[in-house]
């Protein structure tokens, strides 16, 4: 779980940021004293492939030799949930939710650390309101305007993401963001461009 509204960052993100491989920056200086300082807000394992993800707040005070702030743990409507944790609530397979989400039949989630997450708001609704055995024809009926404001698109999530660490002290760059990311070049390229406009507006 990722606590409401917390810019998080992985231990990937932050050896890619330095440069380093991720076995040689969890040997590192900055490496050992994040694992030994801060507890993971989020870890898990999937296919063999281990995510640590750490409160970015948290990350930056532990650097800069600050007092660490405190994360809130209670549950909350904005917590984001993994698959395996919205299934959960739901009582069905992480792998069914996907499958629903690819068809269009729940909640797309957000790309955050080359992984899928959960608003824990909208699990609990469609866990309290299931979708009828005999849904109405979707779309919207012709001559209807949609003055509602569009959710962003995942690239427009991702650059958000990456604007918010170039408010950190770790470097970022088109390799990083190319780790964290799994991106090909010129869409990390584009990612980080689109990231600093961001960062330079707000």
């Amino acid at each position: 779980m990722i606590p409401r509204g917390r810019p998080s960052t992985t231990e990937s993100e932050l050896a890619a940021n330095k440069g380093f491989t991720l076995a040689n920056w969890r040997k590192s200086r900055e490496g050992t004293l994040i694992r030994d300082t801060l507890t993971p807000v989020h870890d898990s394992q999937t296919g063999g492939n281990r995510v640590i993800v750490y409160d970015l707040a948290q990350v930056r005070a532990c650097l800069a030799g600050e007092s660490i702030p405190d994360v809130p743990l209670p549950p909350h409507p904005d917590d984001l949930l993994t698959a395996d944790e919205a299934a959960a609530i739901l009582g069905i397979h992480p792998k069914t939710l996907r499958a629903y989400a690819g068809r269009g039949q729940a909640d797309q989630g957000q790309e955050r650390h080359g992984r899928r997450w959960w608003s824990r708001r909208v699990i609990e609704e469609r866990r309290d309101n299931p979708p009828s055995a005999n849904p109405k024809p979707s779309g919207r009926p012709r001559g209807t305007k949609d003055s509602k404001p569009r959710a962003a698109s995942p690239a427009e999530q991702r650059a958000r993401e990456v604007a918010e660490l170039l408010r950190g002290p770790v470097p970022v760059t088109v390799a990083s963001v190319m780790t964290a990311y799994s991106l090909p070049q010129r869409t990390a390229q584009r990612t980080l461009h689109r990231a600093r406009e961001i960062h330079a507006n707000a």
